[in-house]
């Protein structure tokens, strides 16, 4: 993509907040854990990381929420309240 774009701001998105989230999975990795692996990857290759844990988090993201039906999918609501969260961050 940069090589035929050389400005093209690429951004990672970290995962959202689940609700019901347990911690660890199977192999013993959080989803904290692979957001500061993809942090470290996008800072090894100048990419951004959209951090989602403070804008989708128990507080407002519960499943039959204002933003979720079932606590891991935005609805319409919560699709303009993460479109908004994203532009309001690379737009300060």
């Amino acid at each position: 993509m940069r090589v035929q774009n050389p400005t093209v701001k690429i951004l990672f998105m970290a995962p959202i907040y689940r609700s019901g989230y347990t911690g660890a999975n199977g192999l013993g990795k959080t989803l904290p854990d692979y957001t500061a692996a993809l942090k470290g990857l996008a800072a090894a290759n100048e990419y951004r990381v959209v951090d989602n844990w403070p804008a989708f988090n128990a507080e407002n993201f519960a499943a039959g929420g204002t933003y979720t039906g079932d606590g891991l999918h935005p609805n319409r609501a919560g699709h303009q309240y993460w479109a908004d969260w994203v532009y309001d961050l690379e737009n300060s």
